[in-house]
């Protein structure tokens, strides 16, 4: 709500008077910045709109439960009174309502917000492996975790790479370096620090640089 809210934040500042209706909900109390939107520009509030605060920790979890909505049933463990036991009853709801399709990721939301009430086995076991395998959020969080292994250990090949070219030519030209940032295989990088250790001049660094940042924007 407040990310649509901020949307339209020009629109609303040719149209200051616009009734903006709105709903933030806050997961932990450590988040809570209040119940206003406001617009600051240059340290001052040009504009501010109220909004509607709904923090679960103020809401029960048994009611919720109770009530039947998915949605509120997988926020629960974040509610006062919530328990593992009570975890374990809402991971029930979600398989008895929710449709086959939403299930394993419901669950897996479930259980990352039931962590701190239950063990780590305990939250898999909640879950399930199988569901765990097919949901789409698990699978969107691993991608993201090996890009950023990988982004990480191709950064640490390009320095390795620049690292080894000062230390055999302190007199390289510093047009090397757009060469190599350009560079993101990482077998080709292990092959350029190997020709490097191997060059017997500059131009055999250079002439090396250049076929593979070729190879690479082809």
């Amino acid at each position: 709500m407040v990310a649509a809210a901020v949307d339209r934040a020009p629109h609303l500042e040719r149209n200051p008077a616009l009734p903006v209706l709105g709903c933030i909900v806050y997961l932990l109390a450590a988040a809570d910045i209040g119940e206003r939107l406001e617009q600051i520009v240059d340290c001052q509030v040009v504009q501010a709109w109220p909004l509607r605060a709904v923090r679960l920790w103020e809401h029960d979890a048994q009611a919720a439960v109770r009530g039947g909505a998915v949605g509120l049933t997988v926020l629960s463990p974040l509610m006062a009174n919530a328990s593992a036991e009570l975890v374990a009853q809402a991971a029930q709801q979600v398989l008895a309502q929710a449709p086959p399709e939403q299930q394993a990721d419901l669950l897996v939301i479930l259980g990352v917000f039931g962590e701190p009430l239950l063990p780590a086995a305990g939250s898999v076991r909640l879950v399930g492996k199988e569901r765990l395998i097919m949901s789409d959020l698990v699978h969107y969080v691993l991608h993201e975790q090996v890009a950023e292994r990988e982004a990480r250990y191709v950064d640490e090949l390009q320095r390795t790479l620049e690292a080894t070219i000062a230390a055999r030519f302190p007199d390289a030209p510093l047009r090397f370096a757009p060469l190599i940032h350009d560079i993101t295989r990482t077998e080709t990088l292990h092959q350029l620090i190997v020709a490097v250790v191997q060059a017997a001049d500059v131009m055999a660094v250079e002439q090396a640089l250049g076929r593979a940042a070729d190879t690479a924007s082809s």
